[in-house]
């Protein structure tokens, strides 16, 4: 069978179980490709690896965007305290376990712990959506606490991977300029045209995207960290661009996004898995358990009697923790084996949480 036919079918079948049973389809796009990749041979294309490149830009740009400004400035310092906590308990726990019995180097020292550290948005997002918990406080304050991670983790890619030089520092200034720029142009740009024009708005979302990446890779940076920014300092202007919203959501959630977890999971080898079992199971403990234990016992005060839901909703992981693995297996910091145990950690590591967690204790607004 056509390689392209089967992606197309698999991605429809992932999107189709993932509604039917309320589970985020992310996951479910990652275990097609691992199917189709070791065992109907499906290989990753050119056209596969350019689709996947754009969707992990509209990701990281989208998840900046979905941010609430006015209240994050209300909430700053224990949305700072707890996403901080979530970062950074796994990332240490798992670095000294890296250091002292797995005896990893530098690098790949880094960018597992940086990868085994995430909070997945794709995956909190939608929970706490369907759930109707985005109505109250408590969803609002998990989802920005959700956020921090994905943000610390592009700050780690970047301050831990990139080669300073005096190219490199061209590069940042002008991507700052270039950002307080785009932000003006845009806000020019969508209000210039109604909502009729949103397939406009949409093509000028897709060139600022690209601008970005161009300028960030100019400077071998990684254009993660530059795209959320953005996605940041324009979040207020898209709540007011609905249409162009959910047009820009309807591209990337049906074309580009899921060929980016499609391809993580082509790249999945089950043999190095069946090999590394002892590994997974031991890092899913130490990052599921450090993220939970220091959340739990920080979150007390501030979501109360919902710590339990809220410390395990954080160990969901995904996206950015597979951008990070992909990061690394692509730019020969980990090989495949390491790629398959994080990808393995990721994807059992989220099915763990959405089985556990539960539901949360809050009353939720009714509507008449």
């Amino acid at each position: 069978m056509d390689d392209n036919l089967v992606i197309g079918i698999f991605v429809l079948i992932a999107a189709i179980i993932g509604f039917r049973f309320g589970i985020a389809v992310s996951i479910f796009e990652i275990a097609a490709g691992i199917i189709a990749g070791n065992y109907l041979g499906v290989g990753v294309s050119e056209w596969l690896n350019k689709f996947a490149e754009v969707g992990s830009l509209l990701l990281i740009f989208l998840a900046g965007s979905d941010i609430d400004v006015v209240f994050l400035r209300r909430h700053a310092k224990p949305v700072g305290w707890l996403g901080s906590l979530s970062f950074l308990a796994p990332f240490f726990s798992v670095m000294l376990y890296g250091y002292f019995i797995g005896h990893w180097d530098r690098d790949k020292l880094l960018l597992i712990s940086i990868a085994s550290s995430s909070t997945s948005v794709a995956v909190v997002y939608p929970v706490l959506r369907d759930s109707g918990l985005l109505k109250v406080e408590l969803g609002k304050f998990l989802l920005l606490v959700a956020f921090l991670p994905d943000f610390l983790i592009t700050v780690a890619l970047f301050a831990f991977f990139t080669n300073f030089g005096i190219q490199t520092i061209i590069v940042i200034i002008a991507l700052i300029v270039l950002i307080i720029f785009l932000r003006y142009a845009s806000f020019r740009f969508l209000r210039r045209y109604g909502e009729t024009s949103s397939e406009i708005k949409v093509r000028f979302i897709f060139v600022v995207l690209f601008a970005l990446a161009f300028i960030s890779e100019k400077g071998n940076l990684h254009a993660s960290l530059a795209v959320f920014i953005m996605g940041i300092v324009v979040s207020e202007l898209m709540q007011e661009e609905k249409a162009t919203d959910k047009n820009l959501r309807a591209i990337a959630f049906s074309i580009f996004v899921p060929m980016f977890y499609f391809k993580a999971g082509l790249l999945f080898s089950i043999p190095k898995m069946l090999e590394n079992v002892t590994m997974i199971l031991t890092l899913i403990l130490i990052a599921f358990g450090s993220k939970f234990a220091a959340l739990y016992l920080a979150g007390k005060p501030y979501i109360t009697e919902n710590t339990w839901y809220g410390a395990i909703l954080m160990n969901a992981r995904l996206t950015f923790g597979t951008i990070a693995s992909t990061y690394g297996l692509t730019h020969g910091i980990i090989d495949q084996k390491f790629f398959s145990v994080l990808i393995s950690v990721i994807i059992l590591s989220s099915a763990i949480a959405l089985l556990l967690a539960g539901k949360p204790k809050v009353d939720l607004p009714v509507h008449h």
